[in-house]
């Protein structure tokens, strides 16, 4: 692995599990909403934190597009998948139990 890869690796994976928590937190704040029909709070945020979390992802893909991507890096963006799916599974519920 050559300087550049590993920066990148680095830097990806720090970013990637930052995107993690704040998906989760999210989340968590989405399903309580839903629960106790209030407004979500700071949705905007939570768009951009979908959006920031995919382009992340859409680097990796490009950084790695003819080559085996590393067991350590397929790790960290299966939990950002599931990170992405579950914020936006939050959204759904929120949508299905907080509307007319």
């Amino acid at each position: 692995m050559d300087a550049d890869e590993r920066m990148f690796r680095e830097k990806t994976i720090r970013a990637l599990q930052s995107h993690i928590t704040e998906l989760d937190a999210m989340e968590k704040a989405v399903r309580k909403a839903a629960r106790e029909h209030t407004e979500i709070p700071n949705l905007k945020e939570i768009v951009k934190e979908l959006g920031d979390a995919t382009a992340e992802l859409r680097s990796v893909n490009n950084f790695y597009e003819d080559e085996t991507v590393p067991h350590d890096m397929w790790n960290v963006v299966g939990h950002t998948l599931t990170a992405l799916t579950d914020c936006n599974s939050a959204l759904v519920l929120y949508l299905a139990t907080n509307t007319g």
